[in-house]
């Protein structure tokens, strides 16, 4: 895909606890990644992003301020400001690969971290048996 379209290819949240993350395959596939994700799931005393920025360093990628965002106390909390004045993707992204990217991070409170995780953890599921109900089409009698 580098080969054939321009962009970037960035390392989602590599060293987050869970089987979606990256891990060994960072180091393993490390020419394939332009930049590194500085994910804004995180509290002062819990930041799984510290190892990340230790990867990017001796890697010598730039960190790019991201998150999945799946609740909206996070937005905003973490992204990236890039030096580019160009508004066009193809200027965006080679400022950011050339390293001309800052992250902007806050970290969030003990409680809102606690809150989005329980709100993730106990929002319905696709297979919980309010969604099945849900998921029966409706059927005209008319």
């Amino acid at each position: 895909m580098k080969r054939s379209a321009s962009g970037l290819v960035v390392a989602p949240h590599p060293f987050f606890p869970g089987t979606t993350s990256l891990w060994s395959r960072l180091e393993q596939h490390a020419d394939l990644f332009d930049a590194v994700e500085r994910n804004a799931m995180f509290t002062h005393g819990l930041d799984f992003n510290r190892a990340a920025e230790r990867w990017a360093r001796r890697h010598g990628k730039p960190m790019v301020g991201n998150g999945d965002v799946p609740r909206l106390a996070q937005l905003g909390t973490t992204y990236s400001l890039v030096d580019e004045t160009r508004r066009h993707p193809d200027a965006i992204c080679g400022a950011i690969a050339a390293g001309r990217v800052r992250v902007i991070s806050q970290p969030l409170s003990p409680h809102t971290a606690a809150r989005i995780i329980g709100s993730m953890l106990f929002a319905k599921r696709p297979w919980s048996s309010a969604a099945a109900v849900r998921a029966v089409p409706r059927v005209n009698i008319n």
